[in-house]
């Protein structure tokens, strides 16, 4: 709730958002100055929350397959040996990677959710002139964009429990 809170008070700053009422009428209007800034705040909480889903994602990935692996003492509670050390590696020495990987994400997300608008601007609530040719394009990237967004989601997922794999026979090579 802070994260939102604090995005939604830095997003009204930088856009310069603000209101202006008019004291005969009192009737008030707002504006935001600078308006291409929004596109990218919107790209930043995409981004953050794809990197704490992936995050968490690793930190659980690691912890089960090192309690599975391992002897089950290894992971008896919740600030045990395993927790600490997945969490640690997601922190550390893949974070990078988890970043990386979310910022694709997030990027294909801002695109898919820019086409979704223009979709239903060109035949829903807001009708205009609609041409036929721009609906079947809409729908066509639409659709490429969710499956991109999904084959996305489903590598970044793998690569952690690859991540996760790779580390756990480095442990093992030392025994």
């Amino acid at each position: 709730i802070l994260w939102t809170i604090l995005w939604i008070f830095s997003l009204l700053n930088v856009t310069g958002y603000h209101v202006t009422c008019e004291e005969f009428d009192n009737q008030c209007s707002s504006e935001i100055d600078h308006q291409p800034y929004i596109l990218l705040w919107i790209l930043f909480l995409l981004w953050e929350g794809q990197v704490m889903l992936n995050a968490v994602n690793s930190i659980s990935a690691g912890v089960t397959t090192t309690w599975y692996f391992s002897s089950q003492d290894c992971a008896p509670g919740c600030c045990s040996k395993a927790v600490l050390g997945s969490m640690y590696r997601t922190l550390t020495t893949t974070f990078g990677s988890i970043c990386f990987g979310s910022l694709l994400v997030a990027l294909i997300q801002l695109m898919h959710m820019i086409v979704r608008n223009a979709r239903e601007d060109s035949h829903g609530r807001r009708r205009r002139s609609v041409n036929g040719g721009q609906v079947l394009l809409l729908c066509c990237l639409d659709c490429i964009l969710k499956w991109t967004e999904d084959i996305a989601q489903y590598f970044n997922k793998w690569v952690n429990f690859t991540q996760v794999a790779s580390y756990l026979n480095h442990i093992e090579s030392f025994r």
